[in-house]
């Protein structure tokens, strides 16, 4: 979880696919 992806909470998916 990198700090510019702090908004990452509202599509955490996103970081997944």
């Amino acid at each position: 979880m990198q700090p510019k992806f702090q908004h990452a909470k509202a599509f955490p998916f996103v970081l997944i696919k």
